[in-house]
């Protein structure tokens, strides 16, 4: 997997995805693999950790929320402190671990 500007290119065992990073709402990890989540409702499984998509994304804006999930902070909608939850833009709900919620609200600026 590397970057190419912002597109991510994922090779695979017959075929190489190319993704806009801007179009990836959200990555969940399922142990040695990777569940990619589209804004237009796509899914993709990739053979890959998540700390790696870490690694490649952080400086285009993706944020670890939790130990399963990394999202693209353009994606989120709002922060629900009282459940420690954030809402994206595709209206699902990803769990903030109490670990990460300081980091992640000063990287989206609610302070």
């Amino acid at each position: 997997m590397y970057l190419k500007g912002h597109l991510l290119v994922i090779p695979q065992e017959r075929k190489t995805l190319q993704l806009n990073t801007n179009n990836i709402v959200r990555i969940e990890a399922k142990s040695s693999y990777c569940k990619l989540f589209l804004l237009d409702g796509k899914t993709f499984i990739v053979s890959s950790v998540l700390k790696q998509f870490e690694t490649n994304l952080e400086l285009l804006g993706f944020t670890r929320t939790h130990r399963s999930h990394l999202v693209n902070k353009s994606c989120i909608h709002q922060y629900n402190d009282f459940e420690q939850t954030i809402n994206l833009l595709n209206q699902e709900e990803i769990p903030v671990s109490r670990r990460r919620k300081k980091q992640l609200i000063r990287s989206i600026n609610l302070t």
